[in-house]
């Protein structure tokens, strides 16, 4: 018997070549390419295999990122590290995955200290409420805290990174990652997972600030104001600059708001040197301050005899200005790079095309904060924030 909808077909009622608001669906069709019939005919075409259990975990185990140290899941309920690790998965109807609808955040791990782990995790937080994701009581920030230094002391590593994800929920009902029940939003269970992954690429990094970027202006709009404040998980506008970018033979672009002024980078903020001495760090409300950028800010007004520079500024900035010839320097600034230095804007040199002595100087900056100062009372300073390896994890 004939499912119902092919009978109706079988009747008529469907019609293969019909327009469609003004487009001919026969348009649609596929074209004649010069590919033989023959040579398609010699196509194979084979059955999908259905997996066993234990399958499945073999091929996740062979996939598993060689990089990724230790891994925590809310819906698992707990750490998986070492040979655990094929467990390391996101399920299919998470809310962040289907549309986009979490947050995150990146944080450093360097000689064992987790850096500036309070300010990120604050802003998570904050990240969430603006994007109405509603955390169970139990999630307080110390006990988020205390789940992202577990999740790196069972990695067992001193350096590294943090990735940290919150997601509005699963919710298997859900269709694209909408439900359309009223109330459904506050009734999804949040999700928090932690991915710590192994530092391995130092050399290349150091030798990436030494050549310095080549950056594009980006032809995808920036973001709103409202949407630029949250580091939402859904990155496609990010995806396409880079993609634009990389096409063009260059490491990223640049978001440009409605005004003509510079937004940011899909990973950090901007900063320029003018000719005459004055650092100015651009302000957008197209894109999110890093807390990178806001501590280097700090940095620079204590330290201002080991930078050479004649004032700071910190506000909107033209396209038109910062690609000038009175531009002696420019540089993205985000906890990715943290500093690095741009020697060449859709093609044209900025400034003399090479890495400038500023960049260089503020990127020594920002790398010295990120290793601990321990006092002689064995106190640390108050930027970072021991892992406890051994104490509290540890297992393999």
């Amino acid at each position: 018997p004939l499912h119902p909808r092919i009978r109706t077909a079988k009747r008529g009622r469907c019609v293969p070549h019909r327009a469609v608001s003004g487009i001919d669906a026969s348009a649609l069709a596929p074209k004649n390419d010069g590919t033989s019939t023959s040579s398609l005919s010699n196509l194979s075409i084979i059955p999908t295999r259905r997996l066993a259990p234990s399958e499945a975990l073999d091929a996740q185990a062979a996939n598993a990122s060689p990089e990724v140290a230790s891994f925590y899941s809310s819906v698992l309920g707990g750490i998986l590290a070492g040979s655990s690790r094929s467990g390391m998965s996101v399920c299919v109807d998470e809310s962040m995955l289907l549309c986009g609808h979490g947050t995150h955040e990146e944080l450093r791990v360097v000689d064992g200290y987790v850096y500036q782990l309070n300010e990120r995790v604050d802003r998570l937080l904050r990240m969430a409420d603006m994007a109405n994701i509603r955390l169970p009581s139990k999630w307080h920030p110390e006990q988020l805290k205390r789940i992202i230094l577990e999740t790196v002391a069972a990695g067992k590593c001193m350096d590294g990174t943090i990735t940290v994800l919150l997601s509005l929920g699963r919710n298997p009902r859900v269709h694209y990652g909408f439900e359309s029940q009223p109330g459904a939003a506050s009734n999804a269970h949040a999700t928090f997972y932690v991915i710590f992954s192994k530092e391995d690429e130092q050399q290349a990094e150091s030798e990436a600030y030494l050549r310095g970027y080549a950056v594009k202006t980006a032809p995808v709009p920036s973001k709103t104001p409202y949407f630029a404040r949250i580091k939402s998980t859904d990155r496609f506008q990010d995806t396409m600059v880079m993609l634009d970018a990389q096409a063009e033979g260059c490491h990223t672009g640049v978001y440009v708001d409605g005004e003509g002024n510079v937004a940011g980078a899909p990973e950090g903020n901007l900063a320029m040197v003018k000719k005459d001495g004055a650092l100015v760090f651009v302000e957008s409300d197209s894109a999110v301050a890093t807390i990178s950028a806001s501590r280097l800010l700090e940095l620079v007004d204590e330290n201002r005899g080991d930078v050479e520079v004649s004032g700071v500024e910190k506000r909107s900035v033209s396209l038109e200005e910062i690609r000038g010839d009175d531009v002696a320097e420019v540089m993205l600034i985000g906890s990715q790079w943290p500093v690095m230095p741009v020697v060449t804007w859709d093609g044209h040199a900025v400034g003399d095309g090479e890495v400038g002595i500023v960049s260089l100087q503020l990127r020594t900056l920002l790398m010295g904060d990120l290793y601990p100062v321990v006092f002689d009372d064995g106190t640390v300073d108050g930027k970072h924030t021991a892992v406890p390896y051994g104490t509290l994890t540890g297992g393999s």
